[in-house]
């Protein structure tokens, strides 16, 4: 235990936010933090802006450690003990250094004082003239540029974070395979208050262009073309639910589009709730939760790691990042628990759907305990047996049951008419905040296909 701990007393993590102008950028606030630190943390570009300042010459500096995980946690540790300040990019809260540190100090009994300099995005702004509040930011420090696709809709503008000087060329690339490629782009590099580099193009001349006349430190604006216009990403622009089955690479297992506007309108997803999806097939009821509300996260159950490798695919095509634990894969359920920091056992589901091995023995009860109370459960069944167990459990638990059936029109000889699918029966039922003293009644059944 620190001496700080044992006073009782509360630590403090500075961190200071430094822009391209570097020392000439910084506030008296932001002096005093550093004239005060026992050792400053921070990239080494950001380190040699600290040259030419005399009063921190005897200060240590370490650089951050790459990848920045898992040092990150000893360093945060170490600058809580012993009044160490770390330096971020701009403003450190707004996708940079801060917001991850914020999910660390927390366990260290430290909370976190961010000293910041003016964002890149919003000194973009202030040169465009563009409401900050209103247009969306993009992070693809790390990741795809996949992830722009659930921005791009007819007039869309919005803010683009990349990672190196390839990264325009990257963003212009896809834009263009979009059918987006007249998208007018806006290259800032090195953005200070004062100064800056402002290239304007379009994305498909931008694509050609890999490399450009700028640094590392770029970002882009973009503007969507108005109206409509052709290509894979047109179509896709809406997040209600409902996507066309085609979207979706499957060999048959898959809640059918209408099926699935129902499922998820009961399902009700909201920014920032989790949904455990089990029997994911596809994916489309994850990919939709997650499409659905700004936030959103599922953890998905599939058997057959076949399904899982394609749900990743699909996910990764509509925009879904599956590399920073929004969308988490996972085999069976119930024999797999969430392991992960970003699951733990105590972060329970918002809501559960089970759309496959609902026969599974204790597949019930297990997704039922794992729900938060007030969260939903909703569950389908094409099979008497599987039908059974949503009656039981409604016998216990209440909540409601209906059954949908589709008709399509199809051509029939000379002429038309209409073509039933199975039907589906729906279950959902909101979980008590007091569990009900009765037992479960369900009953154990063969396997229902996932």
């Amino acid at each position: 235990m620190s001496e700080a701990d044992a006073r009782g007393e509360d630590r403090v993590l500075t961190i200071v936010g430094i822009g391209v102008d570097g020392l000439a950028g910084l506030s008296p606030r932001a002096w005093a933090a550093l004239d005060g630190a026992t050792t400053i943390h921070g990239s080494p570009r950001q380190l040699a802006l600290l040259d030419g300042a005399d009063s921190l010459s005897a200060t240590p500096r370490k650089p951050l450690s790459r990848p920045l995980m898992p040092g990150l946690v000893g360093d945060v540790r170490e600058a809580l003990d012993h009044g160490g300040v770390f330096l971020a990019s701009g403003d450190p809260m707004f996708f940079g250094l801060g917001a991850t540190i914020a999910r660390i100090v927390p366990d260290f009994g430290g909370r976190i004082a961010s000293i910041p300099s003016p964002s890149s995005v919003s000194l973009a702004a202030a040169r465009l003239g563009w409401p900050l509040a209103e247009i969306p930011t993009v992070n693809l420090l790390t990741r795809s540029p996949a992830m722009l696709l659930p921005h791009m809709f007819p007039g869309a503008r919005f803010f683009v974070l990349c990672a190196d000087a390839e990264g325009p060329a990257s963003v212009a690339e896809y834009l263009t395979s979009q059918g987006a490629g007249h998208a007018q782009v806006h290259v800032f590099s090195e953005l200070t208050p004062d100064g800056g580099q402002h290239h304007v193009t379009t994305a498909s001349d931008l694509a050609r262009q890999r490399g450009g006349e700028w640094s590392d430190l770029v970002m882009l604006a973009v503007e969507m073309p108005s109206g409509t216009w052709s290509g894979p990403a047109h179509g896709l622009a809406s997040h209600a639910p409902g996507l066309a089955d085609d979207v979706f690479e499957h060999d048959g297992q898959i809640t059918k589009q209408i099926p699935r506007s129902v499922v998820m309108s009961l399902l009700r997803p909201y920014p920032g709730a989790l949904l455990r999806d089990v029997g994911g097939g596809s994916g489309s009821i994850s990919i939709e939760w997650i499409r659905a509300a700004a936030g959103a996260r599922s953890e998905c159950f599939e058997a057959d790691p076949v399904r899982r490798a394609r749900i990743e695919r699909n996910a990764r095509r509509l925009g879904i990042d599956v590399d920073h634990h929004v969308l988490q894969l996972r085999g069976a359920a119930p024999q797999i628990a969430p392991t992960t920091p970003y699951f733990p056992l105590a972060d329970a589901p918002d809501a559960v759907f089970i759309g496959g091995g609902l026969t599974a023995e204790g597949m019930l009860d297990w997704a039922w305990g794992a729900l938060r109370a007030g969260g939903r459960l909703v569950a389908t069944a094409v099979t008497a047996e599987a039908e059974a167990l949503l009656h039981a459990h409604r016998d216990v638990y209440g909540g409601q049951i209906l059954r949908l059936g589709v008709e399509h029109l199809r051509p029939l000889g000379r002429y038309s008419g209409w073509e039933p699918t199975r039907n589906l029966v729906i279950y959902f039922c909101d979980k008590p905040e007091q569990p009900n003293a009765g037992e479960s009644a369900l009953q154990e059944g063969g396997p229902e296909a996932t």
